[in-house]
């Protein structure tokens, strides 16, 4: 429950619920706790507290040597902030005025003690209108204080004057009394928490802890939670007094209504007189249906004798506004009593002078033309605050504006510093590395907050006019802000909606923390108080230091580690669900079509489940091979993977094309992508019971994803559309020659596609920083004499000559580019048709740019290049544009450059030139060229090609099937000639290198196809056997030459080749003495693999005697899951 204020008029018989208005608080320059000794003191409740002169000893503060002068209180008191930016809220840590009792020597003795008046979390008041102003910190139930003991001075408890006269009397006060509990969250979503549960029928009581209630007009008001599908009611008594009904509706039983209705009733009645009544409560409820009900909280307001029963009484009078000065009479009073006027939190005034004993009763004096709160206390019997620790200075307020702020948990500081830098180095970027504690301390005065978090970063905001860009929240967030839940890590929190029974409006959101303009923030979450974002906002979900040392290793190696570069990052994959009438393959296909032509560079794959052939299986539909070529995709390199289409916390599509433990097996450390998943709840990342697909694919050490856009909970299919066409429209946009950082890029897409809770339901799971790593230089085709030039038609059979140059992002010329560029050319989109699963009256047209007319690498001397090769006979004959995509790295100079070109077309006819009737030569290997035909191998192989002809090879899937092919034991094809590349400047020449997965154990023939660009034919075939069951598997291994004089090498024939290798090599002599040993490792093995060069010394370098050795080979694959033992003979020969 949030905050609600209530008319306590006995008769008004209705609730008030509005939002206080105050002055905007402008920011300060310095913290308080920039200097000085401090010691953060925690509370739980209201109350006058004591520090003794024992317990600032346990505190670990040295009480016998302080000066109580030294000793200040500052802090705000527990209320949870107001949201809106435009509310007045303290700035800065408050003065709070104490009383030291004893000390005058200018010592803490050992009888000197504190006392001071603290605001527990929860606020419960009466104001002078009559309303009652009630409060329930969502975020915590503790308070803090902050104690220095090294204060030049500090506030102190002044006399308040004293009013002398005989005035009406006070001898009764409105007594209050909140109950809330915060037991359990019904959709774990949102901040809205209920108590205790009435799970069939039958009665519960609640204490109220007010003595001496008077038999007079009293208030109750009460919420409850309804869950029941039949009619039901709670009655409630006070003692022998019926107090009334609260009737609770029913449920529907649709999955996408509220799972619980809220039931408000305000009673007004007279209880019976005396202490401590038991509210009760009995549940009414239908048996054999389903119902149950849970208290949210009850306020109960009424009159009291104003009398002191030892503990603090805190008291209020209504009554004493209709008079300009009053006396109070407090029964059971003692001379020895304090009383305190904490009208004024932060200063309280002790009321002294003329106390009055008579009759039992402690009688004072005051001015009541305003309501005024007293408590009144005895010294001796106060609590002390419940805990305490010393904190090290700090100062955000007054830090300088900064580009990033990354906001963590005390626990990953190290990881949050370790990646500020790297943005420090590597994007020239200002950064500020501040944790959770840090800013509580400042600006909520020690409590968790979460509009704390918003305000500081607003703060950093105003300082400099379009500084701050971008905010990263370093680490997992939670619904569960009070760790009520086992096993929670609210380490950064999250903002959670007010809403927590309506599963379609319910969510959580770091939108919150980017609202910074006046008048925004408070955020009704009705969809007509919205605000855009004005900054960046992103979160990695990480719990532990291990999972921080991992995403930013990932982070960093995705920035600089050479082995990222590639033509990965020209590529983009839409995949989308099927049924629900085509309608996630239109929009996928229409997101699809608008990169292809607005992102040239880009070249969009399209995977739809329902092209692709699926089986009934016991648990669910599936589609293998659907899924295959997703993890195909990712494990081969996309830039960005965007799903659309249904899906859950766990896993994509009911289909499970991804899933856990799909992304448990990535290794794609060199490809990772941006993930986008327009689906319900694969980013449910709030959950501290749960772990979500999302979460898995960011924390994934040996790969999964660089960042993640994804929905926490329900979301619609046309709303995902707009925020996906609005994700587009930046994603590969530049501004000044420059990519927008996914800051930029998430917080214009969130502006242009608001859609209230359905919008604010996406979160970015990554670096805000970050820019996808797509390359800053630009590769384009130009115009030059002797060549074809933008805008030109090519022939089929027609020689092309292009010329291209690199350019910088601010389009001048880059001559220090010297490299070599991947070039594809693509003719024409190519049309499918789907297979109509779920609805096979409806299969569903689509077309996608996949036909390769030439691939190949050219080299790039200071800049410029030219593209040379043969348009393939295989076109379609219609004019029409091709596109060129292109990608380069220069590893001496660190440049990585893209491009694409669009303004050539293809059509009008062949040319007369006439070609050769020879098909191309083929010569076959299975993992590398070391590998004979007949050998072996493991489950797991690539095939490789050399394929040649004097004018080119036709990979052009136009025509009756004469692009490359592959044939497995003459029963299963493969269309392999996108693996196909021409060598580099050569496009006669190339290599084929094609990946085969999971091949049987046995002999078996593989037979490759090719066709040159005439159709003139040719093949080739290779024998293998595979061995090993998945495991290492050496067929033979010897030393060459053996016999020996001067050297011999241990060569081996293995299956595993291309991949890593370890192995541990041994001498020994005939005697059982070890003569040398020797570790290696192999990044990249080959079939015939070279282990070690035996020069015939020992482990001192001598020479060792001739005769005969034995070798002993211990060979592991590089996880070392595998392994295996040889051993042979040696013979040295003098």
């Amino acid at each position: 429950m949030g905050r609600i204020n209530i008319w306590a008029s006995l008769f008004s018989g209705f609730v008030s619920v509005f939002i206080l208005s105050y002055a905007s608080a402008q920011p300060g320059e310095t913290s308080a706790l920039a200097e000085g000794a401090w010691y953060k003191i925690a509370i739980t409740e209201k109350g006058i507290y004591k520090i003794d002169f024992n317990t600032l000893n346990n505190w670990g503060i040295s009480a016998s040597g302080l000066n109580p002068n030294s000793i200040a209180l500052y802090g705000n008191g527990g209320r949870v902030l107001p949201q809106s930016n435009s509310a007045e809220r303290p700035v800065g840590l408050q003065s709070i005025a104490i009383e030291i009792v004893g000390g005058e020597d200018g010592s803490f003795d050992n009888n000197d003690y504190i006392i001071f008046y603290g605001q527990g979390p929860h606020h419960l008041d009466l104001q002078e209108d009559g309303f009652i102003d009630y409060e329930h910190h969502p975020y915590t139930d503790t308070s803090y204080y902050f104690l220095r003991t090294d204060a030049t001075s500090g506030a102190r408890v002044e006399e308040k004057s004293f009013v002398t006269g005989e005035f009406a009397e006070i001898d009764s006060y409105n007594a209050l009394f909140a109950h809330e509990v915060d037991d359990r969250n019904i959709l774990k979503s949102g901040r809205m928490w209920f108590g205790e549960g009435f799970i069939e029928s039958g009665p519960k009581t609640f204490e109220i802890p007010i003595s001496n209630i008077l038999n007079e007009e009293a208030t109750l008001n009460i919420q409850l939670l309804g869950q029941t599908y039949a009619p039901a009611d709670m009655d409630i008594r006070m003692g022998d007094v019926n107090i009334g009904n609260v009737a609770l509706s029913v449920l529907s039983e649709s999955p996408y209504v509220d799972k619980g209705i809220v039931a408000f009733r305000l009673f007004n009645f007279k209880p019976a007189a005396g202490s401590n009544p038991d509210l009760g409560l009995y549940f009414n409820s239908a048996s054999g249906v389903s119902s149950r009900a849970y208290m949210d909280y009850f306020i109960f307001s009424g009159m009291a004798e104003l009398k002191f029963e030892n503990n603090p009484l805190f008291f209020r009078s209504l009554k004493s506004t209709e008079n300009l000065q009053s006396t109070f009479k407090i029964g059971n009073g003692e001379s020895n009593l304090k009383i305190w006027d904490i009208t004024t939190e932060s200063n309280p005034k002790s009321i002294r002078g003329e106390l009055v004993t008579e009759n039992g009763n402690l009688s004072f004096n005051d001015l009541t033309l305003s309501l005024n709160e007293y408590v009144v206390f005895d010294p001796e019997n106060l609590n002390i605050p419940f805990s305490a620790r010393a904190i090290a200075n700090q100062d955000l307020y007054g830090l300088p504006p900064a580009e990033l702020l990354i906001i963590t948990p005390p626990s990953l500081l190290s990881e949050a510093k370790r990646l500020a830098n790297h943005r420090i180095q590597n994007n020239g970027i200002s950064v500020h590395v501040v944790t959770t504690h840090q800013i509580y301390n400042e600006f909520a005065s020690g409590a968790q907050d979460v509009t704390a978090i918003r305000d500081f970063i607003r703060h950093i905001y105003l300082k400099g006019e379009n500084i701050l860009k971008n905010v990263l929240l370093f680490g997992k967030g939670t619904y569960d802000y009070k760790n009520l839940v086992p096993n929670n890590n609210n380490l950064v929190p999250l903002y959670a909606s007010r809403n927590s029974v309506d599963p379609l409006d319910s969510y959580c959101s770091d939108d919150f923390y980017t609202f910074m303009d006046e008048g925004e923030g408070f955020w009704a979450e009705n969809g007509v108080d919205d605000h855009d974002m004005d900054i960046g906002i992103g979160r990695l979900p990480v719990k532990s230091s291990e999972e921080a040392n991992s995403v930013v290793n990932k982070l960093i190696r995705y920035d600089l580690e050479p082995a990222t570069s590639g033509f990965w990052k020209k590529r983009s994959v839409f995949v989308a669900d099927d049924g629900d009438g085509n309608s996630h393959m239109r929009d996928a296909n229409n997101l699809a079509d608008y990169v292809d032509t607005a992102a040239a560079e880009i070249l969009p794959e399209k995977i739809y489940i329902d092209a692709y052939p699926q089986e009934n299986l016991p648990n669910g539909q599936r589609a293998e091979e659907a899924k295959k070529a997703l993890i195909d995709a990712i494990d081969n390199g996309s830039l960005v993977v965007n799903y659309s289409g249904h899906g859950s916390e766990t896993r994509l599509a009911e289909e499970t094309i991804l899933d856990i433990s799909a992304i448990e097996k990535l290794t794609n450390i060199d490809y990772l992508p941006l993930f986008v998943t327009a689906t319900c709840e694969f980013g449910r990342h709030d959950d501290p019971n749960l772990i979500s697909g999302a979460e898995y694919l960011i924390n994934n050490e040996n790969g999964g994803a660089i960042g993640i856009i994804t929905s926490s909970r329900l979301v619609f299919q046309n709303t995902n559309f707009k925020l996906n066409s609005a994700l587009y429209r930046h994603l590969f946009t530049r501004a000044n020659g420059q990519y927008l950082d996914m800051g930029a890029i998430f917080k214009n897409t969130k502006n242009e596609s608001v859609q209230n809770v359905r919008n604010r339901n996406f979160s970015f799971l990554g670096d805000p920083s970050m820019k996808l790593s797509s390359p800053d230089l630009e590769a384009v085709i130009k115009s030059e004499t002797g060549y074809h030039s933008p805008g030109d038609t090519l022939r089929a059979l027609e020689k092309v000559n292009l010329k291209g140059s690199v350019q910088n992002p601010d389009g001048s010329s880059n001559t220090v580019f010297s490299s070599t560029i991947k070039v594809t050319v693509l003719g024409q989109p190519m049309e499918y048709r789907t297979l109509g699963d779920e609805d096979q009256s409806n299969p569903a047209t689509y077309y996608q740019r996949d036909n390769i007319l030439f691939q190949g690498v050219v080299s790039v001397t200071n800049g410029e290049f030219d593209i040379q090769f043969v348009m393939p006979k295989n076109i379609n004959y219609q004019t029409s544009p091709i596109k060129i995509v292109m990608y380069g790295y220069d590893p001496s100079n660190q440049l990585e450059v893209g491009g694409a070109d669009m303004s050539l077309k293809i059509g009008a006819g062949a040319t007369s030139a006439e070609g050769e009737n020879e098909g191309p030569e083929i010569e076959l290997f299975m993992n590398d060229t070391t590998f004979i035909s007949g050998g072996f191998t493991a489950n797991n192989a690539t095939l490789i090609a050399k394929i040649s002809d004097i004018n080119g090879i036709n990979l052009s899937r136009e025509g009756f099937g004469q692009a490359v092919t592959a044939i497995l034991d003459d029963s299963i094809e493969w269309e392999v000639s996108k693996y196909y590349n021409a060598s580099v400047d050569d496009y006669r020449s190339g290599w084929l290198n094609f990946p085969i997965e999971n091949l049987t154990e046995g002999i078996h023939e593989i037979r490759l196809v090719a066709y040159d660009v005439y159709n003139n034919s040719a093949e080739a075939r290779i024998n293998f056997e595979v061995v090993g069951n998945g495991s290492i598997f050496v067929k033979k291994i010897n030393g060459y030459p053996n016999p020996f004089t001067s050297s011999t090498s241990i060569i081996m024939e293995h299956n595993r080749a291309g991949e890593p290798l370890n192995y541990t090599i041994e001498i020994i002599d005939q005697t059982g003495q070890l003569i040398r040993k020797v570790n290696g490792e192999i990044e990249r093995s080959a079939y015939q693999q070279i282990l070690f060069e035996w020069d015939g010394r020992n482990l001192s370098g001598a020479r060792v005697s001739h005769g005969t050795y034995l070798y002993r080979a211990n060979i592991s694959t590089g996880n070392s899951q595998s392994k295996m033992t040889l051993s042979g003979k040696l013979i040295l020969m003098n």
